[in-house]
């Protein structure tokens, strides 16, 4: 049974027939991300008109000389399988060029952008690029999670988030995305943040955060890698983003965490040690908690 679960896989999941555990296990391993973008192609391909009569003549002329039975798991598999390869080269006929790059839980990720540029993606966090845009000057790359970005000389282009978008020139910068702000740290050239309302300049030294359509500004000290060097430091940060950073590095699922939303952090932790990093952070914040396997289960007052 379990050689014919892992068989049939790809095709529960286009019929969402997996369970929440088998679907965890696919998103998180290296085929999903093509799997579907071949499924979103497939959506929209149109099929040809059904001509019913016509259909029924034709089955009505043939002569059945025997049945032969064969077990229903087997062509339904291999009627998948011979799906799956024509759908792999519709998907590369149709592709365009996007790159997608992801880092997994705990790890840095460095990509050579088209460019000769350099971004070094913080543990689970994804970049997304299209390679003949680049080539068109259309240069932009789309960023979800924390990127460190070193920038070829004179070279221009555009990091597009969730929150806003950074525009760099020759210069070397830090952008931090999740679903409650966007942070950007410029570290050397100069770098232009925007959103719908706010618009900053920021030159070296200087840090900008994007929260509740809201503006905050402070300076660093540019010799501060933070997680580059497996550290990640925080200034007056939500904890929401404190939060996201611990279960991206340790890949833990933090509950009850809306309770704390509101409260914010100043300090660091190690990348390397899950323990001490719970105990650093949820300590300093007088926040109680039980962890349970990949769990960490906060005191609700």
């Amino acid at each position: 049974m379990e050689t014919r679960n892992k068989d049939t896989l790809l095709a529960r999941w286009l019929t969402d027939d997996l369970t929440s555990k088998e679907a965890q296990d696919f998103k998180a391993s290296e085929a999903y991300h093509s799997y579907e973008k071949i499924s979103t192609y497939a959506n929209h391909l149109e099929t040809p008109p059904y001509d019913k009569a016509k259909a029924w003549k034709a089955v009505s002329n043939q002569t059945v000389d025997k049945a032969k039975v064969r077990p229903l798991y087997y062509n339904w598999a291999t009627g998948i399988a011979a799906s799956i390869v024509l759908l792999f080269g519709m998907f590369y006929g149709l592709n365009t060029g996007t790159t997608t790059h992801q880092s997994d839980y705990g790890t840095q990720l460095s990509v050579v952008l088209p460019d000769g540029s350099e971004a070094i993606l913080n543990a689970n966090s994804k970049i997304e690029f299209n390679t003949t845009d680049w080539k068109n000057e259309n240069r932009t790359l789309e960023l979800d999670g924390e990127a460190y970005f070193k920038v070829k000389k004179g070279s221009l282009f555009t990091v597009k988030t969730s929150k806003g978008n950074v525009a760099v020139l020759g210069t070397q910068f830090n952008v931090n995305s999740d679903a409650n702000s966007l942070e950007v740290k410029c570290y050397t050239g100069k770098v232009r943040v925007s959103d719908a309302t706010n618009t900053a300049v920021l030159t070296s030294g200087n840090a900008y955060r994007i929260i509740d359509a809201s503006e905050e500004k402070w300076t660093f000290k540019t010799t501060d890698r933070s997680w580059l060097n497996h550290e990640s430091t925080f200034y007056n940060a939500p904890l929401s983003s404190v939060f996201t950073s611990l279960e991206n590095q340790f890949e833990i699922t933090i509950k009850n965490k809306n309770n704390y939303l509101n409260q914010r952090f100043t300090g660091s932790f190690i990348n390397d040690d899950k323990n001490l990093a719970l105990k650093t952070v949820l300590e300093a914040m007088n926040i109680g908690y039980v962890f349970n396997k990949n769990n960490v289960i906060l005191a609700v007052y």
